[in-house]
């Protein structure tokens, strides 16, 4: 692929930063009010893999059901990660190096995540990822992954045909839902998601430090 017809769509949680384990602690604190105790088994299989929806499905399960007291719940969410977030958020490695070379080489890069606008808006900042111009999460469309939304959505911000992106995430979820976006998939799996099964992938590394000129030119 050519250079100039080339669009990079990152994922967010475990790809850029390493922000999986405060998620699985906010779940564990929120959810835990109604009596529901958040393993990280039950993490990993509701909230990074296409099988369930963690929250709805969970809440469900003790009786809750409306969708407005859900959505409040999911706020309470957002608003414990980023209290347990603040001051110890790093990034992943390899991160910044990535971002220099697509700004030497003047590729575009948006990121895509499953995650709500509030908590992407201080993950950006927290990390001075705001290099970052085009972002696109969860509550921005109407249907999150494994659904292509959010990809396609992040896309037509930049400008960018399906075909001439390429995603990078690290989850299963992650992955289904570039590849019903129409676009090639790299998969960098986090110590949350290494068990997964990443067959479709266009390439799967072990680090954004692999990642080369070459390489996306490749693909």
């Amino acid at each position: 692929m050519a250079k100039q017809e080339l669009a990079i769509i990152c994922d967010l949680d475990g790809l850029l930063v390493d922000s999986e384990p405060l998620h699985w602690k906010a779940y564990q604190s929120v959810l835990g009010q109604y009596g529901l105790d958040i393993t990280k088994e039950m993490f990993i299989e509701s909230w990074l893999s296409g099988k369930h929806y963690g929250t709805t499905f969970y809440l469900n399960k003790v009786g809750i059901n409306d969708s407005a007291e859900i959505a409040e719940i999911r706020e309470q969410k957002s608003d414990k990660f980023i209290e347990l977030a603040t001051g110890i958020l790093p990034l992943m490695p390899g991160v910044e190096e990535f971002l220099d070379m697509l700004g030497e080489n003047e590729i575009p890069c948006a990121v895509g995540t499953g995650g709500h606008s509030k908590e992407y808006d201080f993950t950006k900042e927290e990390c001075g990822l705001d290099r970052i111009k085009v972002w696109v999460g969860g509550d921005d469309v109407k249907h999150n992954k494994p659904a292509p939304d959010i990809f396609l959505g992040a896309a037509e911000k930049l400008g960018v045909k399906p075909e001439n992106c390429i995603i990078f995430e690290n989850s299963d979820i992650g992955m289904s839902s570039g590849l019903a976006a129409g676009m090639k998939v790299v998969v960098i799996p986090s110590p949350y998601t290494k068990g997964q099964d990443f067959t479709g992938a266009n390439k799967v590394l072990s680090s954004l430090s692999e990642v080369t000129p070459d390489l996306l030119s490749s693909l």
